[in-house]
């Protein structure tokens, strides 16, 4: 019976295999089984852990899934911004800035050549001894602004008849204050003067004699420019 029981196995659940595991038996001490089974066990948490890490889960690929619009959206401004840099191109026929240059270029005196005088009467048919209004209208005939003096020191009125020198603008008001104007092309400035329908000479002598009805020739001048006389009735 003894030699049967020592052939005998442990069958699981056995109190004495539980011991066995827990306390190693072999010709080792027991600490170095300890060593043993603690790299095992740990070398088997280890594959665990990287069988869990490695397997791919269903809820990365909606990530993944998710992160593919980013891109695209992102690439659609690129088109966006495309079209933006065409209508820079488009704006570089803007630079013909070079007319507005040439609009602020400096303005310059009138040439006597770019302009017109013209003289009107008013009234039309004055009275003897009564006073005329005389108007002077210097007008740029050029193509450009232009400025000129259209004050008193430059301006005069002469009335003739019949070629006899009749009255003046300068003989009892020579002289007199400049005045520099800017005339815009195609416009004119205009100079009034007041003949009191007498005669009169250079030095305003006195006593000065009314004119008498009969015919009259008007002609206004600014400096060197003298225009065409206008012709008109002193009536009784």
């Amino acid at each position: 019976m003894l030699a049967w029981v020592g052939r005998c196995h442990l069958r699981p659940g056995y109190p004495g295999q539980v011991d066995s595991l827990l306390r190693p038996v072999g010709p080792q001490p027991p600490s170095v089984y300890w060593k043993r089974r603690a790299l095992v066990i740990g070398g088997l948490l280890l594959v665990i852990i990287a069988l869990v890490l490695l397997w791919p889960s269903g809820g990365t690929e909606p990530a993944n899934a998710g992160a593919s619009p980013s891109p695209i959206t992102s690439a659609s401004p690129a088109p966006t911004a495309s079209p933006s840099t065409t209508p820079s191109n488009t704006t570089e026929p803007s630079p013909p800035a070079s007319p507005s240059v040439t609009g602020s270029a400096p303005i310059t005196d009138c040439l006597d050549s770019g302009l017109e005088i013209a003289t009107t009467v008013d009234p039309a048919t004055p009275k003897v001894g009564a006073p005329v209004t005389l108007t002077m209208t210097i007008a740029n005939v050029s193509g450009v602004p232009c400025t000129r003096d259209v004050g008193p020191a430059v301006n005069q009125f002469t009335i003739t008849s019949g070629g006899y020198r009749v009255w003046s603008s300068d003989d009892c008001n020579p002289g007199g204050p400049n005045q520099i104007e800017t005339i815009p092309p195609g416009q004119a400035f205009a100079v009034q003067a007041t003949w009191p329908a007498v005669i009169t000479s250079p030095g305003c002598p006195t006593p000065q004699q009314n004119a008498q009805p009969g015919t009259y020739d008007v002609v206004g001048s600014n400096a060197d420019v003298t225009g065409v006389a206008t012709r008109f009735s002193l009536t009784q």
